[in-house]
Parts: C-alpha cells; structure tokens; sequence
C-alpha cells in the first residue's frame, strides 16, 4: 500500500492532532470500565518493571469509531475506539502497550509541536504571499507610468521566490512528520516487544488491523505508518515467534 502523504493529508493530519481532545470522550459506561482499565494497569505493570521511563498512571478516553484501534494523546492519554473492545483481550494487551510505548516516549507532543510549528510556518507564508500580491500592485502601477520593463522582472523575481518557499516548506514539514512518526512506530513496538507483548502485537498487527483505515478520523493520522508486514517483520527479527502459517 502506498504511503505517500499528499498536501490535503498533511493539512488533515495537522487538524486532527490539534483536535482529537475534543473527539475523544471519558468512559461512563461500567462495563468498558471492567474490561479496559485493568488492561491498561496490567500493561502498566509490566512497564514499570521493564522500564524507568513510562508514566506512572494513564487516563481512558473513548472514540466512538468501528476500526479496531488506539491511539496516544500527550503524555498520560489512552483513546481507544469502540471496535477495539471486540478483540480479545490479548490483541487489545498488544496494542495497549504498542500506545503506551507511544506515551513513554513522548511521541503525541513532539508531533503536536511539529503541527503547531507547522500551522505557525504556513501563517508567516501566507503574510509573505499577502505582501508579494500587494507588491505586484505597486509595481505594476509603477511599470504603467514609467513603462519600465524592470518592474515586470522585479516582480517575477518575488513570485518565484515566494511561490518556492512556500513549496520547498510544505514538503519539507510532510517529509520530515511522515519520517517521524514511522520511526516512533517502530520505536513503540520495540517497546511493546520489550515489556512481553511482542507476539500479540504482531498477531493483531497481521490478522486483526488494517494498514489504513478506510474513512474516519482516523485514516489520516494512520496514513503515515508503515505498513503492518514491515512493522511484524520487524517484531519478527527482535524475536518475536510469531508465524502466519
């Protein structure tokens, strides 16, 4: 599957990493309760004693989505979605801990700063197209009554300089946060393998999540990660046993 992030994912990508707060809701009901968040403690547990770096405690938040999946929010922030509470639980036991790999590391804040450092980026951008346009309008007054040639050349020149940097930074931002977040995927499945949830990480991976999900919020944010037979293959030489056949 291809993974190229086009300008409209980049831009969606940014959106969603900014708003997910709003999106992902507290659990009320008492039976996700019972299922989930002794999970995530045993998951927690098992961090603590493999690790000096995963947070001491983490909230649950829901999302009301039928894609099996979770996802990190910021240092101490859970979400999962409902489809996810139809797994088993040792499918659910690997992606929790590939999530709170993500919250060890601080991967949700590095990358809402990169979407904020982008959005900051883009407005000084879009001042600097604002001046050009206004600059076009003085020089081409100016190239009217002095029938100068020079003022067409000037403001060529600032066309093509605005109009390249504008292109060289939105492809710069989308190389380097597509790069980004597929290292810290990886980096969040050694993490996973590390504290002993290697192989239902890789059995979730392999038989029970899709590469990319079709609609949803969450098909942007996923659109960036590697796919899920590098991502086992990868598990797979750490150690993991895990076999499809």
């Amino acid at each position: 599957m291809n993974h190229e992030l086009n300008k409209n994912d980049s831009q969606l990508l940014e959106v969603n990493l900014l708003n997910q707060l709003k999106l992902a809701k507290r659990v009320n009901l008492f039976d996700i309760k019972l299922r989930v968040v002794p999970l995530v403690q045993y998951v927690l547990d098992k961090a603590k004693e493999n690790t000096s770096y995963c947070p001491k405690k983490v909230k649950v938040k829901i999302i009301h989505d039928p894609a099996p999946n979770a996802f990190a929010l910021g240092r101490q922030t859970l979400c999962i979605t409902d489809g996810l509470l139809l797994l088993s639980d040792d499918m659910i036991l690997g992606i929790l801990a590939h999530e709170i790999g993500h919250l060890s590391y601080g991967h949700t804040v590095i990358q809402l700063l990169i979407g904020g450092g982008n959005i900051f980026i883009s407005g000084c951008l879009l001042l600097i197209k604002i001046s050009y346009w206004i600059f076009s309008a003085i020089m081409g007054l100016f190239a009217i009554c002095s029938r100068s040639g020079v003022m067409g050349i000037i403001t060529a020149v600032f066309a093509g300089i605005s109009t390249a940097l504008s292109w060289l930074w939105v492809k710069f931002c989308m190389l380097f946060l597509m790069w980004s977040m597929r290292q810290n995927e990886y980096l969040a499945d050694e993490f996973a393998y590390k504290i002993g949830f290697g192989l239902e990480l890789a059995t979730v991976l392999d038989q029970h999540i899709s590469d990319v999900p079709h609609d949803g919020f969450l098909s942007a944010i996923y659109s960036t990660h590697p796919c899920n037979d590098d991502r086992v293959a990868a598990l797979q030489n750490l150690g993991v046993p895990y076999s499809r056949y």
